[in-house]
């Protein structure tokens, strides 16, 4: 499983999530509660997970 989490997918993921993070929450005004902006980052950080997990599940099939 290590080496799903050094490869190109999750740097991407990565950048994606800072480059996208601020945005949604600006436009959706999470910035205003301390209880919406820590649920928010867990939301991004477990879709990352998930995306990591399917990745690495299709990867082990092929």
């Amino acid at each position: 499983m290590a080496k799903y989490f050094t490869s190109i997918k999750l740097g991407l993921y990565l950048l994606l999530l800072i480059i996208l993070q601020p945005i949604i929450f600006h436009l959706l005004n999470l910035n205003q509660s301390k209880i919406f902006s820590v649920i928010g980052h867990l939301m991004f950080i477990l879709i990352g997970i998930l995306l990591i997990y399917i990745n690495a599940q299709f990867n082990k099939n092929n």
